[in-house]
């Protein structure tokens, strides 16, 4: 049969005939790492070397009485192109006497499913075997399968890796070795091959301005014989807009190529193709029936202008990226310098290994971490690096002694005398406050660390800073935060800048940050910077305003990339640059900016907008835009003002911004910029939950913010079936007098009376446009599914001049009825969505376990009813593990339930735990209650039953509450409250997450989010 081979000397892959020269590795290279399994129980090693006949291979040797099998996996995982039929060929060097029965190989998949190959070895032949593992992807492996969760299926998902070796021998042998060299991979039969072109930027499918007519798709024919092809795409933007569907048919010879060209962008951005080829089979046409061949593929690329490289070292502000170039081969670690330099990023945080440096106690080897900073270095990027890891010869010490080796001080030194003049910034460990690292049940320990860490290093380089371990949990976990305080306190004077680390979405991101802060005020230690070095949002977590969770990743990212500069952060490092793999379940292969295989999300190009906007700019000052409002503004290094702002919930503000002599330009995520109205010094700027910029150039006065165009008072609320105002308050705040048209358009289920209507307003003058709406009896709008009213309006000066032209957006909520019918009955809120979800558990591979993968690890439905003078309230949790050992004031941190109340007339918020503990007993406490109320007196009053089903894994919690026990009145019912529920989550170590009906609970009380429920 004709073979083709893989040649993987090219960024992209390319495919040629075979001749047998399809090398993907080669083991004998000192520069290929591997990685052992138990070394030093199994008294197994492996060096670099010559075998007998001179040929350089990687030498692995063993101790026959400590195991009878060895494994190592590939520190680069080597990927495989997508194949039908193919062969790894391996060469293993076989000395005399070799006790070692076969060889196998070991594959990886998307899912993360391992696939094992064996082949035998011949003992009696010594010297050089080649040993060749036939592959067939859709064949049960030889030598068993694992992992893969539920997407296992003994076969291969591509895209697909080599990750690593595994091989047994007979105890008790004496000591053994064998000899690895070249790895080589033959393609015998392929399906066709679909890629996207992008210019200079196909290694990270970036498309530049000057080549936005190059972007296209290349379809090759890669089976023996002639195909004929039917190949439809189609064309969308970041939005989910369809920009072009296309369909073409067309025959290919064996390797023969066909081009599609695409169609140009419209604007900065990132584009997706969604693609599916059909394949006829012998002389059968193409066509979509059953049985056809199909492969669907989803590509994408970004359209942008890349920030950098730029010249120089960072300068102000730091634009960084986490990265781990250093695990994967040459040719990757190119394109990821590539795409950090591109996006505008100045700084990389990676890992400085101890045991990669020095490889024996008298062997130092830097030639890692020589070509790292070299190939960056290339790209005027400079290292954030972290001094980590642990020898096999003190590994003991560092794992259980009192005090450091003193080779680590050695480490730290030589480090240091090598890279001063490249390296800047060195962190002492990474996260050393978590749960499962070496030192969390050891800080003095680790301020040792610190101290011996500082004190080589400034002995050195006295300019060098020394960053704290980055500290990940300010909050949640007991042991975290108390490891956090040690270190800070007790550490004090041993470092220059405090580490930060928080992942997940601005609100939850925040109650940690405010904890630092705290400890900081508390300790003393507010001169001291800190450094938002490492965190980010998965793409499979939360949504942004568009529905999209790719959008969410963007929004996050700008949002706070700009706070935290705003509060004090030296820089922002999102975490992390590519996707550590392509399971979409596991947050650690969602983070990225990239995907796995260098698809550009969103957020990539985000962060492409930002470092170009903000390089080198100064902030000046919060906006103070008042209640669910955030800006800032800042000061470019061109000297243009730039005020970045958003909204906390999903409606609209039109804000005034006045002042304005020079020429103002809105600016989306992704940079396109749309130039603005000026009337009188007055520009009308939109603000809603997605970002936005507003620059304004040739000024030099900054601009001013002067209210509001448009407001309502409060929360529009509606009972289905029921009838309600929607008053808009309009004003006028600029200096001429302006014209407003407004036309209002309900959602489906709302019919509404006067929807349109015009006003004309002399500077400083207020009007009113109200509008009846009527529910219809399906009508619901929660914060599960929360529906918005659109208002056009359009703002005109007195000569007719366009102020503002566009669709305003404002939530309506269902005013949920609380019912007296019981509970049998559709739940009245129902908590299951990610965007629900706050995690409070460190991002970490070890914490894997702890991440929200769905309903089934934590959801809850939620009754509200009465019964005479009684408050009802029903919630049944679904919680694979109920586990609740705290009490009291500490309740929050297992397992429970947190109910929040506002109550109108009272000063102040009720916010009550209901708790089920271990022992089955049941507690109700009470952290906040309005002035006049005694916390204890009302939490005694509230009966509370609660049970478990262990087999349904749900746990059900029903609390009476006495109107009088919370000051509740029939009136104040008819009239209406605020109410939210929270569920938090620990499986028995932390707490690892909580759910909620509207945010508000567990981080700023903010009751002006909370849901209104009603008895009518």
């Amino acid at each position: 049969m004709k073979s083709l081979i893989v040649s993987w000397g090219a960024l992209c892959l390319a495919l040629t005939p075979a001749v047998r020269a399809g090398i993907v590795s080669d083991l004998g290279d000192p520069q290929t790492a591997i990685v052992l399994h138990r070394p030093e129980k199994n008294l197994q090693s492996a060096t670099h070397t010559r075998m007998p006949d001179g040929k350089p291979a990687l030498r692995f040797n063993w101790d026959s009485t400590r195991a009878h099998y060895f494994e190592f996996g590939l520190q680069a995982s080597i990927p495989l192109p997508e194949f039908d039929g193919g062969q790894i060929r391996v060469n293993i060097y076989v000395p005399k006497d070799c006790a070692v029965r076969n060889l196998n190989i070991r594959l990886r998949d998307r899912h993360g499913e391992h696939l094992q190959y064996r082949q035998p070895l011949s003992r009696q032949r010594t010297g050089w075997q080649e040993i060749i593992f036939p592959i067939d992807p859709n064949a049960e492996p030889n030598a068993g399968s694992w992992g893969g969760g539920k997407n296992a299926n003994k076969k291969i998902d591509f895209p697909v890796s080599l990750i690593g070796f595994a091989s047994e021998f007979q105890m008790n042998t004496g000591d053994g070795w064998l000899g690895f060299g070249n790895i080589a991979f033959d393609i015998t039969d392929a399906p066709p091959e679909l890629a996207l072109e992008t210019g200079k930027g196909s290694p990270i499918h970036v498309l530049l301005p000057e080549e936005k007519n190059l972007a296209r798709l290349n379809v090759t024919n890669r089976r023996p014989d002639s195909r004929e092809f039917l190949f439809e795409y189609k064309l969308s933007d970041a939005y989910g807009r369809i920009l072009k569907e296309d369909v073409n048919r067309f025959k290919l010879a064996p390797l023969e190529s066909k081009i599609i060209p695409l169609p140009p962008p419209p604007a900065f951005g990132v584009y997706i193709i969604d693609a599916k080829l059909y394949q006829s089979a012998g002389n059968e046409k193409p066509g979509t029936g059953e049985g056809s061949f199909s492969l669907t593929k989803k590509l994408g690329y970004a359209y942008m202008n890349p920030a950098g490289p730029t010249s120089g070292r960072a300068k102000g502000f730091l634009f960084g990226l986490c990265l781990h170039s250093q695990r994967f081969s040459p040719d990757v670690q190119k394109r990821e310098a590539l795409a950090a330099s591109w996006s505008g990023a100045k700084v990389y945080r990676e890992d400085i290994v101890w045991r990669h440096i020095q490889t024996s106690p008298d062997t130092w080897d830097w030639s890692r971490y020589d070509s790292l900073i070299d190939l960056y270095a290339a790209q005027n990027m400079e290292l954030q690096g972290i001094f980590i890891g642990t020898l096999a010869w003190n590994s003991k010490q560092m794992h259980e002694g009192d005090t450091p080796p003193a080779e680590w001080g050695e480490f730290v030194r030589r480090f240091t005398e090598r890279y001063r003049d490249r390296v800047r910034y060195m962190e002492v460990w990474n996260e050393p406050n978590h749960g499962n690292t070496l030192f969390v049940k050891r800080p003095d320990f680790y301020v040792k660390l610190m101290e011996m860490t500082w004190r080589e290093a400034k002995r050195v380089a006295p300019e060098m800073v020394i960053l704290t371990g980055g500290f990940s949990e300010m909050i949640g976990s007991e042991k975290s935060v108390n490891f956090t305080r040690h270190a800070l306190s007790k550490g004090k004077g041993f470092y220059d800048v405090i580490a930060f680390h928080g992942h997940g979405a601005l609100p939850g991101y925040m109650p940690h940050l405010n904890a630092m802060f705290s400890m900081q005020r508390e300790f003393g230690i507010t001169d001291i910077p800190w450094y938002a070095n490492e965190t980010g949002q998965p793409t499979n977590w939360g949504k942004a305003s568009n529905g999209s969770t790719e959008m969410a990743q963007g929004e996050t990212l700008f949002k706070k990339l700009l706070t935290s500069w705003a509060l004090g952060s030296i820089g922002y490092n999102w975490y992390e640059l590519r996707d550590g793999g392509f399971d979409p379940n596991n947050v650690e292969h969602n983070y990225g900016l990239l995907t796995h295989d260098f698809y550009p999300k969103p957020a990539y190009v985000v962060y492409n907008m930002l470092s170009e906007y903000f390089r080198e700019a100064g902030f000046l000052r919060p906006l103070g835009l008042g209640d669910n409002l955030n800006g800032y503004l800042f000061r470019s290094r061109g000297g243009d003002f730039l005020l970045p702002a958003w909204s906390n919930d999903s409606s609209d503000r039109l804000v005034h911004v006045n002042g304005v002599k020079g020429q103002p330009f809105l600016v989306d995520l992704f940079g396109n910029e749309t130039p603005l109205p000026v009337i009188n010094g007055s520009v009308a700027l939109a603000i809603g939950p997605a970002p936005v910029l507003l620059r304004i150039t040739q000024q030099t006065e900054p601009p001013l913010l002067s209210g509001e165009f448009a407001t309502c008072d409060e929360n529009l609320n509606i009972a289905s079936g029921g009838q309600q105002t929607f008053r808009l308050q309009l004003h006028n705040p600029s200096k001429a007098p302006l014209s407003f048209s407004l036309r209002l358009t309900p959602p489906n289920g709302i019919t509404g009376e006067r929807l349109q209507k015009k006003f004309k307003l002399r500077p400083g003058q207020h009007d009113e446009f109200s509008s009846v709406l009527n529910a219809s009896d399906g009508f619901y709008s929660l914060p599960e599914r929360l529906q918005r009213i659109k208002l056009d309006i359009e703002i005109r000066g007195s000569n007719g001049s366009l102020l503002w032209n566009d669709v305003m957006n404002r939530e309506i909520h269902t005013l949920t009825a609380i019912s007296d019918k019981g509970f049998n009955r559709p739940a009245d809120f129902n908590l299951s969505d990610a965007s629900q979800i706050t995690r409070l558990v460190a991002s970490a591979v070890s914490n894997e376990p702890y991440y929200w993968k769905g309903p089934q690890d934590l959801s809850a439905r939620i009754w509200l009813g009465r019964k005479g003078q009684n408050l009802l309230i029903k919630t049944v949790v679904t919680d694979d593990v109920h586990a609740q050992p705290y009490r009291g004031v500490e309740a929050w941190k297992g397992d429970n339930v947190q109910i929040a109340l506002q109550l109108p007339g009272q000063s102040g918020l009720w916010e009550i735990g209901l708790t089920r503990h271990n022992d089955r007993q049941n507690e109700v406490f009470a952290w906040l209650t309005p002035a006049d109320f005694d916390a204890a007196k009302a939490a005694s009053q509230i009966a509370l039953e609660t049970s478990r089903d262990e087999s349904a894994k749900t746990t059900t919690y029903e609390a009476t509450i006495p109107f009088s026990a919370i000051g509740l009145t029939e009136k104040t019912g008819q009239r209406g409250f605020r109410f939210n529920l929270l569920v938090n989550d620990n499986d028995g170590n932390v707490r690892e997450s909580h759910i909620c009906i509207a945010p508000g609970i567990a981080d700023e009380k903010s009751p002006r989010r909370y849901p209104t429920v009603s008895f009518r």
